[in-house]
């Protein structure tokens, strides 16, 4: 199988955990009061849900490009 070449894209002002998923209500406040560095928090930066359609978008373009992927 050959590996198809990809690109190296940025998302700018984001902040690094903003690629995990969402955090519920609940794990927001345990998370905020027990961990030094709040994973559920995009610390004032861009909104992860609309960063997650941003990388769907990304990723989903180039699967069709380079992998001919359909839905």
């Amino acid at each position: 199988m050959q590996l198809v070449k990809g690109k190296r894209v940025v998302v700018p002002n984001i902040y690094h955990f903003a690629l995990l998923a969402e955090c519920s209500r609940l794990g927001k406040v345990v998370i905020s009061v027990g961990s030094e560095e709040n994973i559920c928090s995009d610390q004032g930066r861009r909104d992860r849900g609309k960063v997650h359609t941003e990388l769907q978008q990304i990723i989903g373009g180039f699967l069709m490009d380079k992998l001919g992927a359909s839905n």
